[in-house]
């Protein structure tokens, strides 16, 4: 159970991390673009909502255990300690799961305006279950650096999903099968490193690894919680039609969201790491992950507003009662600050303070389940983009103001980029004239110096620091 370590501060690596896991947003638009010509945009919101339920079920392993994951693998020593650590993650991911998976299943039987089959309930059971296992896998791959094993294993399930998905044209009834290969390698491998490998001996660190997975549990589940039920609130707001468009809207933009993710997943072992050793080290690895992030904040949202503008009436086939563009431009701002902000909370959860974190995911959530419970009741899926936007800001402020009593010192900075500047003036310019095509053609210019310049910086400080 040797893997090589991770190599350091590697553009290659980094970009490597980006492609594996924007497999899985891409996963998911090629679904919901190709699924709403070959099974129609109600089979494609249906199952959207399933999917979402199954990931729903499966957060106390992705936004606890898998994070936990993240953060301790690079602190623990030889091999078996490892073992023991995914051993355990997967025992109690199961015993987590099962009581979820339970209490969603007859919450959704009870709710739901059109009952759903035993085959679609056990369905979400097997989903639940595979994604929790993938994600444990995932994360365990990520922090001992196995990025070679992680593109094939990524690959394989891309290729899986993808002849299942043309095989949809021909058999509109297997809609189901290009979402269960997909995790299928990934989880494979992970099960078999949990088993197939003697366990190490019960440690004091354990209890660590609890704690901080019951902690990452309470802020990712909020933050992972919101994402999966927007699915679940443009249901409720705007029909299944509804939910199809606003599956269809967030898949688009899902690729692009993963980035500042898979950026986190390479930077926390690192973070992580240098924790307890260097604090110039640690101060300046945040500080790349930032530029790092940054400089993919604004030209990735500069490009979807444009695709937006451009082909929007192509990329998002709406009902005639609901206009896409302003939710869509909502959404896109929403990606600039998740772009930006990641990095802070990633910061503050190396450091071990993962309650951080939790107290601002769940602040956020709170203002945003109250925008789609109490706002204007006209607004139907603008409302539920607006709890999104909302919480994106609140969660990256609220922490960073609560790490600056409890980090002192150590507390994460936010290091302003030329990026930041050209942001505040083209994004609401793309919101209120984008229609424009001198518009279109300035905020690209300008926000291609933009990126160049902060590119340029990026690549001298990697250059600076490398071992």
């Amino acid at each position: 159970m040797t893997d090589s370590a991770p190599r350091g501060r590697s553009l290659s690596y980094v970009v490597s991390v980006g492609i594996t896991l924007a497999a899985l947003g891409l996963s998911r638009l090629l679904f919901n673009t190709v699924g709403n010509r070959t099974v129609g945009l109600s089979t494609v919101g249906s199952a959207n909502i399933a999917l979402s339920l199954a990931l729903l079920c499966g957060l106390p392993v992705s936004a606890g255990l898998a994070m936990a994951l993240s953060r301790f693998v690079p602190l623990l020593d030889g091999a078996r300690q490892i073992t023991r650590a995914v051993r355990l993650s997967t025992l109690l991911g199961i015993a987590s799961t099962l009581p979820v998976l339970a209490v969603t299943c007859w919450a959704y039987v009870r709710t739901s305006v059109d009952p759903p089959s035993w085959s679609r309930l056990a369905l979400i059971a097997a989903w639940a279950l595979i994604y929790a296992q993938y994600a444990i896998g995932r994360s365990l791959l990520f922090a001992r650096g196995a990025i070679r094993r992680v593109l094939a294993l990524e690959i394989l399930g891309f290729g899986l999903f993808a002849c299942a998905l043309a095989a949809t044209f021909h058999s509109p009834r297997d809609w189901w099968l290009p979402f269960t290969l997909y995790p299928l390698p990934m989880a494979g491998w992970s099960l078999w490193q949990s088993f197939s490998f003697p366990s190490g001996e019960r440690t004091v660190a354990e209890r660590d690894f609890l704690r901080f997975a019951a902690l990452g549990l309470l802020g990712s589940a909020a933050g992972q919680g919101i994402q999966y039920g927007s699915t679940l609130a443009g249901a409720a707001l705007a029909g299944r039609d509804g939910a199809g468009l606003w599956a269809i809207l967030l898949s688009v933009s899902a690729p692009v969201l993963l980035l500042p993710r898979s950026l986190s997943t390479s930077y926390l072992p690192r973070l992580s790491a240098l924790s307890s050793t260097d604090g110039n080290a640690f101060a300046e690895t945040s500080r790349e992950h930032q530029r790092f992030s940054g400089l993919l904040a604004l030209p990735a949202t500069i490009g979807l507003m444009i695709a937006g503008r451009t082909f929007g009436e192509r990329l998002f086939p709406a009902p005639t009662a609901i206009d896409p563009l302003p939710i869509w431009l909502t959404l896109c701002v929403m990606t600039f600050v998740t772009c930006r902000g990641e990095p802070i909370l990633t910061a503050i959860a190396a450091r071990g303070k993962a309650g951080i974190n939790a107290a601002a995911a769940l602040a956020g959530a709170a203002m945003c389940a109250a925008i789609w419970l109490v706002g204007y009741p006209r607004a139907g899926l603008l409302r539920v983009a607006a709890g999104l936007a909302v919480y994106s800001i609140a969660v990256p402020l609220v922490a960073a103001f609560i790490a600056r009593f409890s980090l002192g010192p150590l507390r994460p900075r936010l290091y302003a980029q030329a990026s930041d500047g050209i942001a505040l003036l083209a994004l609401p310019l793309m919101v209120a004239c984008g229609e424009s095509r001198w518009v279109l053609l300035a905020t690209a210019l300008a926000t291609a110096i933009a990126a160049a310049y902060d590119a340029r910086h990026l690549i001298g400080s990697i250059r600076r620091v490398a071992p």
